[in-house]
């Protein structure tokens, strides 16, 4: 009887210490392994970082004088350029024209420009800088910025499920692509340009009509003509 409760003893302290061993295993299994990445915050938010470059944008284009206003023989391609401009652009717009180009075929560039909604402050005229063409042709140019967005293409591990409870090699870099490819204007990465004195006077006015109970909407002027059908009046 004595032995027989001894050896019950026995089997009762190998089942504690195999119980205790699970547990250790498991825990050990659960615990999140140290991820050098997870420390160096620097580092992991540099991983798919979204850089941007300032670059020179430049397109040459031929014009038709018309009742002293240049056309562009590509009015599409001119088109494109001073929407990036007004959209990117970083210096003053530099119109280089052609060493045989005629002064009022220069005028008739500027007034093309200013009747696109360019400032004649904005707008640098280089006499004789464009290469020499048959026809009157003109150089533009600016600086701008261009974004350079991370490339997710690593796809070596299932992104569902990793045993190791560790970051996969694309983790954040979907997120960072999209913001650049969203970005009107890259530069805004490197130097904001901030809201100009229009935008705050308007802001402060609106936030004082607002304070005192009005309507904080503008009036349309009156030379503003709409191009959509006004409702139609019920009989």
């Amino acid at each position: 009887m004595i032995i027989t409760t001894r050896k019950h003893g026995c089997i009762n302290r190998m089942f504690q210490l195999l119980a205790l061993a699970w547990v250790a295993v498991i825990a050990g299994a659960c615990a999140l392994p140290i991820n050098n990445e997870e420390i160096n915050n620097e580092e992991t938010s540099g991983r798919f970082n979204i850089k941007a470059e300032l670059v020179t944008f430049t397109v040459g284009l031929k014009f038709d004088g018309n009742k002293g206003s240049a056309v562009a023989r590509d009015e599409n391609s001119f088109n494109k350029f001073l929407k990036e401009f007004r959209r990117r652009g970083r210096s003053t717009l530099t119109v280089s024209t052609t060493p045989q180009s005629k002064p009022e075929d220069e005028r008739a560039v500027i007034v093309r420009l200013m009747a696109e909604g360019i400032s004649r402050n904005s707008i640098v005229v280089q006499k004789g800088k464009a290469p020499k063409t048959d026809s009157f042709g003109v150089m533009f140019s600016f600086r701008g910025y261009m974004v350079d967005v991370p490339k997710c293409g690593i796809w070596i591990e299932d992104v569902m499920h990793k045993r190791t409870n560790q970051r996969h090699a694309n983790f954040g870099c979907t997120y960072n692509r999209n913001i650049g490819l969203m970005l009107a204007d890259p530069g805004d990465l490197v130097a904001p340009t901030g809201a100009i004195n229009t935008d705050r006077s308007r802001m402060d006015e609106v936030i004082r009509v607002f304070r005192e109970g009005k309507a904080a909407g503008t009036t349309a002027p009156k030379n503003e003509q709409g191009k959509f059908a006004a409702p139609s009046q019920s009989q």
